[in-house]
């Protein structure tokens, strides 16, 4: 019957699994063999504990199946996770935390030297963490001879660190930001430092999550996942640490970042706008919103035709932004058709000098821009790739000194990378653009503008000049458009396979980098292709290969 053949295909795989715990676990092997049984008889809690054993000396993986849909097997799967996978106090990769002397950071020595290239930059996910591969099976600091690198496993009597790993906006609660401990203890209204923006942020209360039950509860500890709820600015990707004196050796000045989420640029922009005057502050606050949740996405207002922009990874990812603002945030918005995320170069060297005006002052320069090669760091979030090289020092020559040569400096350089990223003739981000700056100097007219009125005007005469001479240098040294390209993966049958290629290639301005095959009827295609090509591809896709194949 059907019964007594899954009893006998039950018995042969509980044979199979126990004769490999007797091969690859000595305690049960012994076990089982002090005296004389068979599978009837082996104690469940031996073979839990001989599972257990494995899996965290990574030798075996245990496999569960079943249905979520169908609420069939998902229980099970829950207890396994407690059954057999470690506890945060038994972190198979406990945090490398520096040691004293090396000015102590979530850094290993390894990464100090780059900490002064980083300084000053908000760049989420600069800082890696070193994580030891071995399994540590107390909590005692154990001092490498490499790097002077102190490893500790999490404990709840150590420094608060935490890591805010999504970020959720509810109807009832406002935004919550869903974190784990990785050290310390998290309590209510305790102000925070959020390393990744320098500012203090506090959670007003913290919330356990069971499915859709929420239950508040009094601390966090380390090992574990909660959410938080008050808080104004953390976002996904940030690291959240306890605010400290200032002569204290973990004050959050001496700390850097865990690593974040790695985000490559948004290549992917529609233009979004509300459909009345009353809900332009309710789409900004969405926008705002958005933003905090998922840092792949982005918005900004363009100053020439000023529309919202909103970006993103791909025609889906946008889809389901778009969805979110018109469904969960019940925004009435229009969104207009995907637009390509270009950028812009200059292809020669240029050198000039500039004399503008503003109100009572007048500022000199002597700039030029050079084409510089891509940065090598493919993964780099940041990507404008552009530098400033600065040979002088800026002077005030007035009957009053507005400010120091190193303010007016800083508000070079910012005019400078403004200019940048507002992009110029196509309207693009200028990147891969080297400025150098020979001569800056700010002299006054006539010497007769009161001191409080110096500083607006020092910056509004810097931006304009600034933005005139970026505009006028790039047009003159060859501004060349550069579109993403991207590298398509493709796995198709065989009967397909020719479709697909003459369409990338003839059809899509794409070029094959390597066919391999992956099985004996399907092969897998490499192929870069101008990111405007694949706009709508996902239909033409569906359409050559009828359903039958993936990218």
């Amino acid at each position: 019957s059907e019964d007594d053949l899954m009893k006998r295909e039950f018995v042969k795989a509980k044979e199979h699994m126990l004769d490999t715990l007797v091969e690859l676990d000595e305690t049960f092997s012994e076990y089982y063999f002090s005296e004389e049984r068979d599978w009837m008889t082996v104690d469940k809690d031996q073979i839990k504990a001989a599972l257990r054993r494995l899996t965290l000396a990574r030798k075996i993986v245990p496999v569960m199946s079943g249905s979520s849909l169908k609420n069939t097997g998902v229980q099970m799967v829950l207890d396994s996770i407690a059954d057999y996978l470690p506890s945060p106090t038994e972190q198979i990769r406990p945090l490398h935390l520096q040691s004293p002397k090396l000015k102590r950071s979530f850094l290993t020595a390894s990464n100090v030297k780059d900490k002064e290239k980083n300084q000053g930059k908000k760049n989420k996910g600069t800082a890696k963490i070193e994580r030891s591969e071995k399994i540590e099976s107390n909590e005692e600091e154990k001092k490498e001879e490499n790097n002077n690198v102190i490893s500790k496993a999490p404990s709840k009597d150590e420094d608060l660190v935490a890591l805010a790993f999504k970020v959720v906006h509810d109807h009832k609660r406002g935004m919550m930001v869903y974190f784990r401990v990785y050290q310390g203890t998290l309590y209510p209204n305790t102000v925070l430092t959020n390393l990744n923006q320098s500012l203090p942020d506090k959670p007003i209360k913290l919330i356990q999550i069971r499915a859709d039950e929420m239950i508040e509860v009094p601390f966090i500890s380390a090992g574990n996942i909660g959410a938080a709820v008050g808080t104004k600015i953390t976002a996904t990707g940030d690291t959240l640490v306890v605010t400290r004196p200032k002569n204290k050796e973990n004050h959050p000045d001496n700390l850097l970042p865990l690593p974040g989420i790695l985000v490559p640029p948004p290549v992917f922009m529609v233009a979004i706008e509300s459909e009345t005057t009353e809900g332009e502050k309710k789409l900004e606050t969405t926008l705002e919103y958005l933003s905090r949740e998922d840092p792949s996405f982005s918005s900004k207002i363009d100053k020439d035709t000023g529309q919202t922009l909103i970006a993103g990874m791909g025609e889906l990812h946008l889809d389901i932004i778009k969805d979110r603002i018109l469904n969960h945030y019940e925004v009435a918005a229009e969104v207009g058709k995907i637009q390509i995320s270009y950028r812009a170069t200059v292809t020669k060297l240029i050198r000039k000098q500039f004399v503008r005006a503003y109100g009572k002052l007048q500022l000199s320069l002597d700039l030029s821009m050079s084409p510089q090669p891509p940065s090598e760091n493919e993964n780099n979030s940041n990507n404008s790739n552009n530098t400033i090289e600065d040979y002088t020092t800026s002077k005030l020559e007035r009957g009053k000194q507005v400010g120091t040569s190193k303010v007016l400096q800083e508000k070079i350089h910012q005019a400078i990378n403004r200019a940048f990223e507002v992009g110029l003739r196509f309207g693009f981000p200028l990147n891969n653009v080297k400025m150098e700056i020979h001569g800056a100097r700010i002299t006054g007219v006539d010497g007769g503008v009161e001191e409080e009125e110096d500083e607006g005007l020092v910056e509004g005469l810097v931006g304009l000049g600034i933005g005139e001479a970026v505009k006028e240098m790039s047009g003159e040294a060859g501004v060349r458009l550069m579109e993403p390209l991207m590298r398509a993966e493709v796995e198709v049958a065989d009967s397909f396979l020719s479709g697909i290629m003459g369409d990338f290639v003839k059809g899509r301005r794409g070029s094959v980098v390597k066919v391999e095959r992956v099985n004996e009827k399907v092969q897998r295609m490499v192929a870069r292709v101008p990111l405007k090509e694949l706009v709508g591809y996902s239909t033409t896709f569906r359409s050559i290969t009828r359903g039958d194949g993936s990218f």
